[in-house]
């Protein structure tokens, strides 16, 4: 039997944190950085700015694949292997897109990027899963935070400065050094933590056995639907943060990227209070608490953009809150998600990451149908989802 709680590894748990931390930080990394030269990078390559618009397309697409590649493989293979093997393709793809002579070159290395990428934010997870129990695991969820967290907040000043003085093709040698210190740091420091004894027993057919399994299981359904559905209302508000903040309210796009950055300040602090609550609350019961409260806050947000009540002041402020709630329930309904699946955590894990990017697409599809030139798609969808996952997280998860 896989134990419950496997013994830590010989890493000190901040160092640990640090390492998967800054593994999980590379696909935000990789489209932060470069969002805010697309302009620069169109005119070097001689194509329109909506052809390197495609390269962010691409990488999206990379990660919806990767989502379903590297769990299952982890799980089969063992965590070391696939993730070595992700970090190295992100770096190698990182350094040819430096190199890349045109914009087809960049969108398909870009592609790969993520692709490799990808192995990081899915098994760092499924890591956590075999070394902690659900209680403390969904504490070390929340320190992950802290350093996933930094991304969107550094990143597009780090790359708008890079480009200034170095030029573009440096962010992603920037990225090629970030895979190669991750790659040494893997191969040191992080050992194996899948039991070989899991991995051998498993049988060729155990892919489809696990998938059906955990599709069945009504209780994981409800819990990934929660955290899918919570991730989907926040990229409802990136994507529609640029259009909403600086056109229909009239900020500077400096301004912008302060509340942009103070968003994701909130979103870390709030995930550092749920490790603090974690010490005296289970998961289970914080999830229970902070899942009744997107959906009220997301009408608040669709009463305030059709009224233009209180202007961005009134917007960011149930913004913040809703943003600090969040945090709350991804880590925990994670946790949950995953304490009962310790065998099979990487495609558990690969399940989440794909309802995420699925729903997250549905979202933005949504909004673009209901768009009026005004913030209120952006509420109504946000609403939406948020109604939607607490209903599957009480219909399902609660009454499992």
């Amino acid at each position: 039997m896989h134990p419950t709680n496997p013994a830590p590894p010989p890493v000190s748990r901040a160092r640990l944190i640090l390492l998967l931390g800054t593994i999980c930080m590379f696909a935000p990394l990789a489209i932060d950085m470069y969002l805010p030269v697309f302009p620069i990078i169109a005119g070097e390559l001689g194509v329109p700015v909506a052809t390197i618009q495609l390269s962010l397309s691409a990488f999206f697409v990379g990660l919806a694949v990767g989502q379903l590649l590297w769990g299952p493989l982890s799980d089969r293979f063992g965590r070391r292997p696939p993730l070595v093997a992700g970090i190295a393709l992100f770096t190698v793809a990182s350094i040819g897109c430096a190199l890349a002579p045109d914009a087809t070159t960049l969108i398909v290395l870009r592609a790969l990027q993520a692709l490799g990428g990808c192995a990081g934010m899915v098994i760092t997870l499924a890591i956590v899963r075999d070394v902690y129990d659900p209680q403390e695991g969904a504490g070390v969820m929340s320190r992950l935070w802290l350093v996933f967290g930094l991304a969107p907040i550094l990143a597009p000043s780090i790359g708008a400065w890079v480009v200034q003085f170095a030029g573009w093709r440096t962010i992603f040698w920037i990225l090629t050094g970030i895979g190669v210190l991750c790659l040494v740091a893997t191969v040191v420091l992080l050992p194996e933590t899948r039991p070989a004894a899991i991995r051998d027993a498993q049988e060729p057919t155990a892919l489809i056995h696990d998938y059906a399994a955990l599709l069945g299981d009504r209780r994981f359904v409800g819990l990934a639907a929660a955290v899918a559905c919570c991730h989907a209302t926040v990229l409802a508000y990136v994507t529609a943060s640029p259009f909403v903040l600086i056109t229909v309210y009239g900020l500077e796009p400096t301004q912008y990227a302060l509340l942009f950055a103070l968003a994701a300040a909130a979103l870390v602090a709030s995930a550092q209070w749920n490790a603090h609550l974690l010490k005296r609350h289970a998961p289970a019961v914080l999830l229970r608490r902070a899942s009744l409260l997107p959906p009220p806050l997301a009408l608040v947000l669709v009463a305030i953009t059709w009224q233009r009540t209180g202007g961005v002041t009134a917007l960011m402020t149930t913004l913040l809150v809703y943003l600090a709630v969040t945090a709350l329930i991804r880590p925990n309904a994670t946790a949950c998600a995953l304490a009962g699946h310790g065998n099979r955590a990487g495609t558990a894990v690969s399940i989440i990451g794909s309802l995420q990017f699925l729903l997250a697409t549905l979202a933005g599809a949504l909004m673009s149908l209901i768009d009026d030139g005004t913030a209120v798609p952006m509420a109504l969808t946000m609403t939406l989802f948020a109604t939607a996952g607490l209903a599957l997280y009480r219909g399902l998860a609660e009454r499992s």
